[in-house]
């Protein structure tokens, strides 16, 4: 089943619409991204079974803990698949000597026969509101779980929108449902909000219907400030429509990856795919890093993104001749060391493994689907990629971090930019 909620204008009826028992919001922008990733991932139709089951148990999902008294609340809204996100969120906090969290955790689930008799009730209002503005009985019933589970989470949440001692929210990714949900609510409380860039993005690329190179992360921003890598990322995020004003550079997060990693000559190629949408290319990338090894005698250390199953590849692997697969729970330090150098096309690892003077092989076509420009170490063939390998000797690393990264991570910048909005 496809539903075209993003494309063909859904989000737009959302934009006023007023939901029972949930604040007054512009859900248009809450929902973006996720009826963007809906629209081109698919998705789950709850049956109404399953619905009435979910609403009479009360969902506790996030982890509030406090460091002294503090206006910045740091809030993580996604259950952690990649571990350095946390480390991330947490880098920024630690520049502070107090500060509030609140994290995604394991979901706990407690019957609750009131709360399920009051959601009921309020259940009833969505789906007759929603069918009154034009929406078909199966597009209601997915906005209708999406609602449910902010409600859970709204209630678990409010004591921290209402309370007066926190000032600002800062998180990872302002896209994110419950991040987006958040946001709304700070601003419509007259709260500052910053969102960290935890990844790099494009904007939209023409005549390219594909997620990765979609600008679906800066059309769905609505924080206050943008605390960004470098200065590539400020000439994405304008071109998709973010005010200059917004955006303040601060360096790549994460204190790890401004290490070099010592080279490692084990005669190991590391292969970084992308997303699911890029299936393709991350076929061809890995059918030439596999060419490469076999006629150089490497094996393969395969790092699949987190929206594959870790043995979806194993068809492209030589398990018997030393090709292995590396954990996305693994931190990128870690897989860095165990190979002599690293192989991918448009992951946000790119400029992580730049940073750590990682070697690094990129597949660059003459497509829309780039998100990167080409530059002295990118590649479109074999040919190309077997020339880069053997100047590996006079590969020079520095060059390539003085182009994409010429600012290091600096705790100043993030501190200091932290503290003027706190100021404002």
């Amino acid at each position: 089943m496809k539903i075209n909620f993003y494309s063909a204008g859904y989000l737009k009826k959302l934009k006023n619409i007023f939901f029972l028992g949930l604040p007054r919001l512009d859900y248009e922008k809450v929902f973006r991204q996720n009826f963007f990733c809906m629209e081109h991932y698919g998705f789950h139709v709850m049956s109404f079974k399953e619905y009435i089951r979910e609403i009479f148990f009360q969902k506790n999902q996030y982890d509030f803990k406090r460091k002294g008294e503090s206006q910045l609340l740091f809030f993580l809204g996604i259950e952690l698949v990649r571990n350095n996100w946390l480390k991330q969120i947490n880098y920024v906090a630690s520049l502070f000597d107090s500060y509030n969290t609140c994290y995604r955790k394991q979901c706990i689930k407690k019957r609750d026969l009131l709360q399920g008799v009051i959601l009921f009730f309020y259940s009833i209002i969505w789906l007759v509101t929603l069918l009154f503005y034009g929406f078909s009985k199966i597009e209601a019933r997915i906005i209708l779980y999406k609602l449910q589970n902010l409600y859970f989470f709204y209630k678990e949440i409010k004591k921290l929108i209402t309370n007066n001692k926190i000032k600002i929210l800062i998180v990872l990714n302002d896209a994110l449902l419950h991040d987006a949900f958040l946001i709304e609510c700070f601003r419509k409380a007259n709260k500052k909000t910053i969102s960290l860039q935890h990844g790099f993005f494009s904007a939209p690329r023409a005549g390219v219907d594909l997620v990765n190179v979609s600008g679906i992360e800066f059309l769905s921003f609505h924080s206050d400030y943008f605390l960004v890598w470098n200065r590539a990322t400020v000439i994405e995020a304008t071109a998709a429509g973010i005010p200059l004003e917004k955006i303040r550079i601060c360096g790549l997060l994460e204190k790890s990856y401004s290490k070099a990693i010592v080279a490692n000559n084990s005669k190991k190629i590391g292969v970084l795919l992308s997303g699911k949408d890029l299936h393709k290319r991350n076929i061809q990338i890995l059918t030439l890093a596999r060419k490469l090894a076999i006629n150089y005698g490497y094996s393969i250390i395969l790092r699949p993104h987190p929206q594959y199953n870790q043995d979806e590849f194993n068809d492209y692997l030589d398990l018997e001749k030393g090709d292995s697969l590396s954990s996305i729970n693994i931190p990128l330090e870690n897989y860095a060391s165990s190979v002599e150098f690293t192989i991918l096309g448009n992951s946000s690892a790119f400029l992580e493994l730049m940073n750590m003077l990682h070697p690094i092989y990129q597949y660059h076509d003459l497509s829309n689907e780039n998100k990167f420009p080409k530059h002295s170490y990118s590649f479109s063939s074999y040919e190309e990629l077997e020339m880069l390998f053997e100047k590996r000797n006079i590969y020079n690393i520095i060059d390539l971090k003085n182009k994409f990264l010429p600012l290091e991570c600096s705790e100043v910048l993030y501190k200091k930019n932290i503290e003027d909005i706190m100021k404002k």
